[in-house]
């Protein structure tokens, strides 16, 4: 080997060995806003996972009257029961727009958002496994009473009057529904996959003619209505056991975010 290549060599080895030192780019969107949310005509509403208005595009992800609680459980793709943290996590209330200059998938925008989120927020987390009490969903005695969706879709819930539908529905996004009544975690084990279509009615459970509304049957106890409806109309069951969660622990976080 020449002198001259031995140098070429040595320098491209250099070059290499410098590259491979420099630390990844922290991915971030391109601009990006956050702003409170004090309209007292809108911090009281429910939207998405309870919690204010997501809508993302791959360009964009857009929070209305999100709080950080909720803005965290998006950007690090876990539930409700899965942010352990103080109180104001969910009363205080922002608007959050960030854009990237071109698409990007959308676990890079949830990468963003964490990111985001520490820069802004001084947002510190830590994990940890935590044994909860839990519904597991699992399938009744006589199977489901409820049909595969034909084609494929967007999941969809409407209510008419007493009766609910819902259309192109996983068991888990069914689950995810069922957290809000219960208020305890919902684990999807019934094995179903694919999407569905089911109906369920509320008119058996209303309170009886003349009894004002008050409640004195099933119908003033949500949990009590979810775990005889799962099973009378739907099929499915909810069994009472203890799992163990992965948590996210919110070790510290600033109520003001810094400025745009």
């Amino acid at each position: 080997m020449t002198q001259a290549l031995v140098r070429a060599s040595l320098i491209l080895a250099a070059t290499c060995a410098v590259f491979a030192q420099q630390p990844a780019a922290t991915p971030a969107f391109d601009v990006a806003s956050i702003k409170p949310n004090k309209d007292p005509m809108v911090r009281g509403q429910s939207h998405i996972m309870g919690d204010g208005e997501i809508s993302t595009d791959p360009a964009s992800v857009t929070m209305r009257n999100i709080s950080l609680k909720g803005s965290i459980q998006w950007a690090y793709d876990i539930k409700p029961y899965q942010v352990s943290g103080p109180d104001w996590l969910f009363s205080e209330r922002f608007d959050i727009l960030a854009k990237v200059q071109g698409p990007a998938p959308e676990a890079d925008r949830r990468l963003m958002m964490q990111n985001l989120l520490a820069e802004r927020f001084g947002l510190k987390t830590h994990r940890e496994s935590k044994e909860l009490p839990v519904f597991a969903l699992v399938v009744g005695k006589n199977g489901p009473k409820f049909k595969p969706s034909e084609g494929e879709g967007k999941s969809t819930m409407n209510g008419v009057h007493m009766l609910m539908s819902a259309k192109w529905t996983t068991m888990a996004q069914l689950a995810d529904l069922l957290y809000q009544p219960l208020r305890t975690p919902v684990i999807d084990m019934t094995g179903l996959k694919g999407q569905y279509d089911f109906t369920v009615d509320l008119t058996p459970y209303a309170p009886p003619a003349g009894d004002g509304g008050r409640g004195s049957g099933p119908m003033g106890d949500p949990a009590g209505i979810v775990l005889s409806l799962v099973q009378e109309q739907l099929g499915l069951k909810l069994e009472s056991r203890k799992q163990a969660i992965d948590i996210l622990v919110i070790d510290h976080a600033e109520k003001t975010p810094t400025e745009n």
